[in-house]
């Protein structure tokens, strides 16, 4: 997938994920564009679960619906621009970094003093010890990424998820509090965690150019200088000698010398050129020949040869714009296939025998909270006392995948305590049994208000009771790091939509 198509794929997947009432995207759009797009590109039938990433039809579907939806939303005025401008990428960055980078170098005059040349005090030394230094970083960063430690890149992205701030009130005027408000923070997020890897590759082509310029900079300000001045090359040291200098030297000039043929200077000759006594130095010109050479050699051939390298790999990763895992909820209710065994729901409901209705009621908001792939089924009410036997069974299956529940709901009665020791420990150890199970198995409670608010009906405050047995069970399962959506399975349906939302917006976010 391409960048943009992912960029459109995520934006949708923000503002679904946050508009829990259907207010900007209407659910009548989103199954209009699921089918559309279904039927233009097929996603290639069930998911797979022994691949981590959606394949190239289902790629091209996820991108085909998000394509058409964004279109949906710009023929209705919804403002997106601030979405685009969050994801790019500022691509003077590209030339502006390394022209400053060349321009730096050739002002820098450091290596003259009164037209002397100090041959120890260059400053293409410091960038040849500073830029040494980077390639053993690089060596570094390669044999951690082979022996499977956390890289540089990763640790950048990483970096940039945690601490770049979204500050979507200064890029648009967009309320804040409102749907899309909190869309665009999602997307800002959930861009740099994806993108992260990209925005390295780009960086690091930026700094390997703008080294590279540096230095060359460097170079152009020493010869232009040189053609309207003399300068006389000469050394002066309070811990080197001449034979010293010359061994370092050799060392660190040797190639340039061999590849240009300029000899290199003897002990003697360094000895004649030190400024410690009546000499003067000698004419610059060999020495700017041989630190030029040098620079080409081990700073500016090697950068550019970088900055390719980086570029590349920032082109292939645009052109396959990592997507997240298709085991992500989202990608797996949109992939979901009409014949797909992950999208069996269980529902169990606890110490607590639903209606006929009531059961039917949760069926229909299910079904429309996760659309029609898949089935839904209750199982037997699971007695007080009977815990553990439910839990054994569980156990049991937890190596069965041959069709594994993609959500377990919990049903519990608002006419029941909540009790940590019960309740709360329930939900704990069915989360942990989930745990062990290698198919992304998602866990929710939902507590039923309809037999508690029979019980009161016609006393006094009878609502005040209700609200503090809800956030009684709330305060709970919370404790117990548990989901709970509350619901009234016995009301009527004029409430339908607005629950289908809710129950459809924390069943997406779960995992």
């Amino acid at each position: 997938m391409k960048e943009i198509q992912a960029r459109n794929v995520l934006l949708i997947r923000a503002i679904e994920l946050c508009d829990a009432d259907a207010a900007i995207l209407p659910r009548e759009d989103r199954q209009w564009a699921s089918g559309t797009a279904r039927a233009q590109a097929p996603p290639d039938g069930s998911l797979d679960s022994g691949s981590r990433v959606p394949n190239a039809a289902q790629q091209n579907f996820l991108a085909g619906r998000a394509e058409l939806l964004r279109a949906r939303l710009s023929n209705r005025r919804v403002e997106l621009l601030p979405f685009d401008l969050l994801a790019r990428w500022p691509h003077w960055l590209y030339w502006a970094l390394p022209l400053a980078a060349f321009l730096l170098g050739a002002l820098t005059d450091e290596m003259t003093a009164g037209r002397r040349v100090n041959i120890l005090s260059l400053p293409l030394l410091t960038m040849l010890a500073w830029n040494a230094l980077v390639y053993l970083l690089l060596i570094l960063n390669v044999l951690g990424r082979l022996l499977g430690m956390r890289t540089r890149s990763a640790a950048l992205a990483q970096l940039l998820t945690r601490t770049t701030r979204i500050s979507g009130s200064s890029q648009t005027r967009l309320p804040k509090g409102s749907p899309l408000h909190a869309s665009l923070a999602r997307f800002g997020r959930d861009w740099l965690a994806f993108s992260g890897p990209q925005m390295a590759q780009r960086g690091a082509c930026i700094l390997h150019l703008s080294a590279a310029l540096l230095t060359a900079g460097t170079l152009g300000g020493m010869y232009l200088r040189g053609l309207g001045l003399e300068y006389l090359a000469g050394w002066e040291s309070t811990f080197l000698n001449a034979d010293v200098l010359e061994r370092l030297l050799h060392l660190v000039l040797g190639p340039a010398s061999r590849l240009t043929g300029i000899p290199l200077a003897t002990a003697a000759e360094l000895a004649a050129i030190e400024w410690s006594g009546p000499h003067t130095g000698e004419n610059a010109a060999r020495w700017i020949h041989l630190y030029a050479a040098t620079a080409t050699l081990f700073i500016i051939l090697p950068r550019l040869l970088l900055a390719a390298a980086a570029a590349g790999r920032a082109y292939r990763l645009q052109q396959r714009f990592p997507l997240m895992d298709q085991d992500e909820p989202y990608l797996r209710r949109l992939l979901a296939g009409p014949n797909d065994a992950s999208r069996l729901v269980s529902v169990t409901p606890y110490s607590y025998h639903p209606s006929a209705a009531a059961q039917q009621r949760l069926h229909d908001l299910l079904h429309g909270a996760l659309g029609q792939a898949g089935r839904i089924e209750f199982a037997p009410t699971v007695p007080y006392g009977s815990e553990q036997e439910y839990l054994d069974l569980l156990g049991d299956t937890a190596g069965d995948t041959r069709n594994p529940a993609a959500l377990h709901i919990v049903l519990f009665s608002a006419a029941a305590t909540p009790e940590h020791e019960i309740h709360g420990t329930l939900m704990e150890e069915i989360q942990r049994l989930l745990t062990q199970r290698k198919d992304h198995s998602q866990l929710l409670a939902i507590l039923d208000e309809a037999p508690y608010r029979q019980r009161l009906a016609g006393q006094a405050g009878a609502a005040e009771r209700l609200a503090e047995r809800r956030r009684g069970w709330q305060q709970m399962l919370q404790q117990h790091q548990a989901q709970l959506l509350a619901l009234d399975l016995g009301a009527d349906n004029d409430a339908a939509d607005s629950v289908r939302a809710q129950l459809q917006n924390i069943v997406l976010q779960q995992g």
